[in-house]
């Protein structure tokens, strides 16, 4: 099959393995931090219609209500265009998560890959929101 072989690496580089082992451990990872976010109804249904192979729908972007941080997820924009049709809405302050469907054609065979894009802007400040959580 295309992009599968019949063997697979048994044995993973040991230096990349080691360094990974000591940098990072599972403490370091909070295990609860108290953010449940809900998708509004418009990106739920936004959503489907970017999975769908029958809506014209290619990209969904979607914000924090409001800006904050710990609200519900609400649809910024959609389209039927690609990620040149993104990019206007990453600005500099916002948090924008986006999905966008692609189609490719390989030998004759139509291919439909979703891109996951998460977006911070510089100027996000995540620093009140820690504060609240502590």
């Amino acid at each position: 099959m295309r992009g599968f072989t019949a063997t697979s690496q048994t044995s993973p580089r040991p230096d990349r393995k080691k360094s990974l082992a000591t940098s990072y451990t599972t403490s370091d990872v909070p295990k609860n931090i108290g953010l449940q976010t809900q998708a509004a109804d418009n990106l739920v249904s936004a959503l489907k219609g970017v999975r769908s192979n029958e809506d014209p729908l290619t990209w969904v972007a979607a914000v924090y209500e409001g800006g904050d941080l710990k609200g519900n997820l609400a649809v910024l924009a959609s389209g039927t265009g690609g990620v040149d049709e993104i990019a206007p809405h990453l600005t500099n302050d916002s948090v924008v998560y986006s999905l966008l469907r692609v189609e490719d054609v390989i030998d004759g065979h139509t291919t439909v890959k979703f891109v996951f894009i998460s977006f911070i802007g510089e100027q996000v400040c995540f620093t009140p929101l820690y504060n609240r959580l502590s």
